[in-house]
């Protein structure tokens, strides 16, 4: 049986050789690499694809440099059907909170997002939130409920997929139920959160964007 993902590795693998030894653009060896580094089964082609990253970098911040300042930077990658298209983007306009909120008789937080996405039309794609404590360190699950693979508190919004090509959402809701916070012991704890916005088409998920930490405090 042909093994496609294994042909179109081996192709890359051979373009992005080419590539490092400067037969091949700039773009070309970024996109090419980005995608054996996430791609390939075996060590050495991954280094390769980073390798390839670094050189179309570099060289890309050459073309910039000796194209003027006026140069439109475009980021490009491959998608979860294989084709290349326009990174898209993302800005966080508002996030705000909401306490002492009850669903089906527990108390929850509700995570109100207002936030723009571009180049981004119908593409799988969700909120996430990530909890901390006041100190920075990730604040761990303790249950196996609502937690990142990593083991973080954390919650998502629906699955949602933007109708237009650049999209404005207003108040995306994330909710988690206060209890996950996994905190026993009465008092007032200051905590933090951050939201990603994650592509979630294809195999492969990548962060759009990220919020800066916020700080809010939980009372017991």
């Amino acid at each position: 049986m042909v093994n496609l993902r294994s042909i179109i590795t081996r192709g890359v693998m051979t373009v992005g050789l080419m590539g490092i030894l400067g037969c091949a653009s700039s773009e070309g060896n970024v996109i090419l690499g980005d995608f054996l580094a996430d791609n390939a089964d075996d060590p050495l082609t991954r280094a390769i694809g980073r390798a390839m990253v670094t050189a179309g970098r570099m060289e890309h911040e050459k073309e910039v440099a000796a194209a003027g300042a006026d140069r439109e930077e475009i980021n490009i990658y491959i998608d979860g059907k294989g084709n290349l298209r326009k990174a898209p983007t993302a800005e966080f306009n508002n996030i705000t909170l909401e306490h002492g909120v009850y669903q089906d008789g527990e108390s929850v937080m509700i995570i109100h997002v207002d936030f723009n996405i571009n180049d981004h039309l119908g593409y799988k794609t969700q909120l996430s939130a990530y909890f901390f404590k006041d100190n920075g360190d990730r604040l761990m699950d303790k249950d196996g409920y609502l937690r990142s693979e990593g083991g973080q508190v954390s919650a998502g919004s629906d699955v949602f997929f933007p109708n237009y090509e650049n999209s404005h959402f207003s108040d995306k809701k994330i909710s988690i139920p206060v209890s996950q916070f996994d905190i026993t012991s009465p008092g007032k704890y200051y905590l933090k959160l951050r939201l990603n916005l994650w592509d979630l088409d294809g195999d492969n998920s990548r962060v759009i964007a990220k919020s800066n930490k916020i700080n809010f405090i939980y009372t017991l």
